[in-house]
């Protein structure tokens, strides 16, 4: 049942191999007493469930020592499979319901894995530091962006800054509007050749700091914002409308300026065009067909 895992992690070792031959049964059995996994897709656990998180470890590999925090694990996806790939980085894994996390917490024992914590939490009660947020289609990306903001360290350790990465299907425009062009999306079919993956896709989010790379303004109609970074611990500083926009974005500490309509509909919009057209080294890079290093000389 594993070939579909093997076709695209040929290199996993033998100790890998059996962590995952494992996952099939383990699932099967707790699935019958707390359902994590849809029963009718039970069956497609390897590829919808387990191959389906391993996409993060096509987009990114974690090096040693890092620290993830899955939010909204279940019943321990992504984290139990990029746990397997990766066993000398750290994953936390929180979700809000109890039951979900015992069949986790149960399937991580039984495999072996010493580098999960999963825990029975609610992401606004997490405070821990961590290099990535990982995700699979838990809520809407602004809304998750709110909650995990304060959980993001300001250190970076991996080839990619650190942020989020969510795994997502379906349309996805109108909750990207204000990452548009601060976020990098990926096509899960570049990775899998199955036909389920045509409509997957990978969402990476970088944060800088705690405010926004540069300046920018934004203009719809006859609204034009203007938005400024901010040192950590201004907060966020703009009218009603903006402000909404900016703190569903995820940002902390900015300073944004009506310098046009003050409609409170331009306003907003015009923040969200503002936003988009954010550019980030790693969003740089990949226009240019650069590395990161190059681009930064």
């Amino acid at each position: 049942m594993i070939d579909v895992i093997t076709k695209y992690f040929p290199e996993i070792t033998e100790r890998q191999r059996e962590q995952f031959a494992a996952l099939y049964d383990l699932y099967v059995d707790w699935n019958a007493k707390i359902n994590v996994i849809s029963r009718k897709d039970i069956t497609n656990l390897y590829e919808h469930h387990v191959l389906h998180s391993l996409a993060i470890a096509k987009f990114i590999r974690f090096k040693d020592g890092t620290n993830v925090l899955d939010f909204g694990t279940g019943g321990g996806f992504p984290g139990i499979p990029l746990a397997i790939i990766y066993p000398q980085a750290n994953f936390k894994m929180i979700d809000g319901t109890g039951k979900k996390i015992k069949v986790a917490t149960e399937v991580a024992n039984a495999i072996g894995l010493e580098n999960v914590l999963p825990q029975h939490k609610r992401g606004e009660e997490e405070k821990g530091k961590f290099d990535f947020i990982v995700s699979r289609a838990v809520m809407p990306l602004p809304d998750l962006m709110k909650i995990v903001r304060k959980n993001i360290a300001k250190d970076n350790h991996n080839a990619l800054e650190n942020g989020v990465i969510v795994l997502k299907g379906g349309n996805l425009n109108e909750e990207l509007q204000p990452f548009s062009k601060v976020a990098i999306v990926e096509n899960l079919s570049q990775w899998f050749t199955e036909a389920w993956f045509e409509e997957k896709n990978l969402i990476y989010v970088p944060t800088v700091g705690t405010t926004i790379p540069h300046r920018n303004v934004g203009v719809f109609g006859a609204g034009r914002v203007l938005i400024m970074p901010a040192a950590e611990g201004t907060g966020v500083i703009a009218g009603s409308s903006v402000r909404t926009v900016l703190e569903l974005a995820g940002i902390k500490d900015v300073r944004a300026k009506s310098i046009g309509s003050n409609n409170t509909a331009n306003m907003a919009y015009a923040a969200i065009e503002g936003l988009k057209n954010m550019m980030t080294v790693e969003k740089v890079s990949k226009l240019r067909g650069k590395t990161k290093e190059e681009i930064l000389g």
